[in-house]
């Protein structure tokens, strides 16, 4: 009975160390993804546009001329950044829903994760997501 439970304790302690991990091999570490800047949104609201023209961060954004009193014919997809108006260059007003329906551009102001840069008084938007939107 003695020399089976000394056989079975030496089995059961192979078994273990061969099962069990230091800690540094790479099944046992878990991956974290770093994320750089660039994938991170901000959450301000941007009030100024920087010196470098890079936007990062969240805009109010609706038709300029239907509700953000920019001068033009016809509806066009803006940005509202401080107390100047952007044409939006990237996407459209159409691109995100029905602009004249109750939540489209034509009829109310939203705001957007943008990230993207300004030139010559228009913005082009390298990533532009309504907040609220499920797509």
């Amino acid at each position: 009975m003695k020399i089976k439970s000394i056989i079975l304790l030496v089995l059961v302690l192979s078994i273990n160390s061969l099962y069990a991990g230091c800690g540094s091999c790479p099944g046992d570490v878990k991956v974290v993804k770093k994320s750089s800047v660039n994938e991170t949104k901000s959450n301000a609201l941007i009030m100024s546009v920087p010196k470098d023209g890079n936007v990062n961060g969240l805009v109010i954004t609706s038709c300029g001329t239907c509700n953000l009193g920019a001068k033009g014919k016809g509806c066009s997809l803006s940005v509202r950044i401080g107390e100047k108006i952007y044409s939006v260059d990237g996407t459209g007003i159409h691109d995100h829903g029905n602009a004249h329906g109750n939540e489209g551009f034509c009829s109310a102001v939203r705001v957007a994760w943008a990230s993207g840069k300004i030139k010559k008084e228009i913005f082009y938007a390298d990533s532009f997501i309504l907040v609220g939107d499920q797509k």
